[in-house]
């Protein structure tokens, strides 16, 4: 591959501002989560609170007693009304257009995330409908995944159930896990990510799970030197969670090293996926990366089997879902033309 092909891979894959915030915002008790999914806002109440003193509030810490005021008169049953114009304050101008925004249902047994399409808040006269959200005061979002069930995610994520607060800032160190559910291979800080599920529910052996990333990591590496592209089996660092099922996340500054791990584990396991009406599995006409590593595969097709790669992939039971979002991601956006 010439330089100018890596290039093109590296360019057009997922990018994601190191910047952007993370918000849980809750549902009043999951009442409100299916039409804000269907649609696409979150919504807060205290509609008789003006826009205008809101927006002063933000300017100026001064101002925020006066937020604070027209909060107890109108709502004189509220005993922390500094608390909820905090809350108003970050509704209205601390989520902005590009951040992360995290619901959960009823009971918080899913969530579903999405992103924020635009910083001003909206306020429509009258709900859509019976069944809609009556909060007047609202933001417009993209949802990117829908009703993901909280039990399958990092028991991290688990603290995130237990706050009580309308809108909460989502800890840094949370982010991580949000990002590889909303995509399992991007670029974030100058490092690629590349997040792999685990389906496994029964003992899951440590020799084959070591064993089978480091030999994958092994034909990374020499795929890398066959095609003379800069690929090192040490520049990738793992993240797993013990559990199991579970999540395996590599993270590595060789972008095009981990595009090709995660390419590689999706041929041998197996992976296909529909496009124009058809099912591709690894058959592509030109000559971009897809391909070289299909071929490079298929050269190596007796060491994979004395490795015994298809065993113990099989094994761990890895989630395809993903390994196909990538895949048609990549295809899609032209990345092998």
């Amino acid at each position: 591959m010439n330089q100018f092909e890596i290039d093109e891979v590296i360019n057009s894959l997922t990018r994601i501002n190191s910047d952007r915030k993370y918000w849980f915002v809750r549902t009043q008790a999951g009442d409100f989560y299916e039409t804000f999914l269907e649609n696409s806002y979150i919504a807060i109440g205290y509609d008789t609170i003006r826009l205008s003193i809101i927006k002063s509030a933000n300017e100026n810490k001064h101002a925020k007693k006066a937020l604070s005021e027209a909060i107890k008169k109108k709502f004189p049953e509220e005993t922390r009304p500094g608390y909820i114009g905090n809350q108003l304050i970050d509704f209205t101008y601390r989520i902005k257009q590009g951040d992360i925004v995290v619901i959960p249902s009823s009971g918080s047994s899913h969530i579903s995330i999405g992103e924020v399409k635009s910083t001003p808040v909206f306020e429509v006269n009258d709900p859509l409908s019976k069944k809609d959200c009556h909060f007047l005061k609202r933001k417009s979002i993209e949802w990117l995944k829908m009703h993901v069930p909280l039990k399958t995610l990092d028991s991290q994520l688990l603290r995130l159930k237990y706050t009580q607060r309308t809108v909460t800032l989502i800890p840094e160190d949370l982010t991580s896990y949000i990002d590889r559910n909303i995509v399992p291979l991007y670029v974030k800080d100058n490092n690629a990510h590349l997040a792999l599920n685990v389906q496994k529910t029964d003992h899951l052996s440590a020799y084959n799970l070591f064993g089978a990333w480091a030999d994958l990591l092994e034909l990374a590496d020499e795929f890398g030197d066959s095609e003379d592209i800069e690929i090192n089996k040490e520049d990738f660092d793992i993240r797993i969670n013990v559990q199991s099922p579970g999540t395996i996340e590599f993270i590595s500054y060789s972008i095009i090293g981990l595009v090709a791990l995660s390419v590689i584990v999706a041929a041998i396991i197996g992976a296909e996926f529909e496009s124009n009406s058809k099912v591709l599995k690894f058959k592509f006409k030109t000559e971009g990366l897809l391909q070289r590593i299909t071929k490079f595969l298929d050269k190596r097709q007796d060491r994979i089997m004395k490795m015994n790669l298809n065993e113990k992939l099989k094994q761990m039971d890895l989630k395809k879902d993903d390994v196909v979002q990538i895949l048609k991601e990549l295809n899609e956006k032209g990345r092998f033309k």
